[in-house]
């Protein structure tokens, strides 16, 4: 997913990307939030997290959501 988005986006946007291995993260909440999403894309706005695709890259949701 993340080579599609760097592919598909990232001539037009400067894409800031965190990639999290929930396994290792210490973080038991995102493993019970994400456990069967994987891999999953989010987006982060004014504070406000949203779940974008998970599993492949939904090129017409992201493009709407970095529009938005």
């Amino acid at each position: 997913m993340l080579q599609a988005l760097q592919a598909t986006f990232g001539e037009r946007y400067i894409l800031d990307v965190q990639v999290i291995d929930i396994d290792l993260a210490p973080n038991v909440a995102w493993l019970a939030e994400y456990d069967e999403w994987v891999p999953v894309l989010t987006g982060h706005r004014a504070g406000v997290e949203a779940r974008l695709c998970h599993y492949h890259l939904d090129a017409g949701r992201v493009a709407a959501w970095l529009a938005g």
